[in-house]
Parts: structure tokens; sequence; C-alpha cells
């Protein structure tokens, strides 16, 4: 994932969402070396919101608890994978 100043992006916005629309990838968009934001396209979201619901609906996960799922999704959007610790295996989806 590509990381900018928020200098940067808002110098850059217009081309940045562009390249985040046609599939590039999240670009993450830090102040002061710290992540403020992460633009993705509809379709990244589109199914976090799936898989949110996804998640929701199987237990009682609150709206606080739910980074693993979405980090999950994102390593997927990335190329990257993540593996469940215990059996070594990407986290199975029911």
């Amino acid at each position: 994932m590509r990381q900018l100043s928020l200098t940067e992006a808002r110098a850059k916005l217009s081309t940045l969402l562009a390249e985040v629309d046609k599939g590039k990838g999240p670009i993450a968009i830090a102040q002061r070396s710290k992540v403020k934001a992460i633009p993705v396209g509809p379709e990244w979201h589109g199914r976090v919101e799936e898989e949110l619901t996804h998640y929701q609906s199987r237990s009682n996960i609150k709206a606080g608890q739910i980074s693993k799922p979405v980090k999950a999704i994102a390593a997927e959007n990335t190329g990257q994978h993540e593996f469940d610790g215990r059996s070594g295996q990407r986290p199975q989806r029911s």
C-alpha cells in the first residue's frame, strides 16, 4: 500500500482518487507520520460492507471488534495473505 503525506495527497487528490477508482489499490494518507485515511474504491468498500454484515450476523460482534475480518479483506486486496495463527491456514468463511 502506498503512503503519502496529507500535503502531497491534497496536491494530487484528483489523480489519487482516479488511481484508486481504477483498482490500483488503496492509498494511505498520513499526517504527522500517522495514517489518518485510506481511500478505497467503491467495489472494495462494498466487499468490506458485505463481510461486516456477514461477521456481525454470525456472532455478537460490535462495530469496534471487527479489525481481523477487515485486515483479511485488505490483505486479499493488496495480494498479501493473512493466516490464522493457530492452524497456519487462511481464515475460512462460513
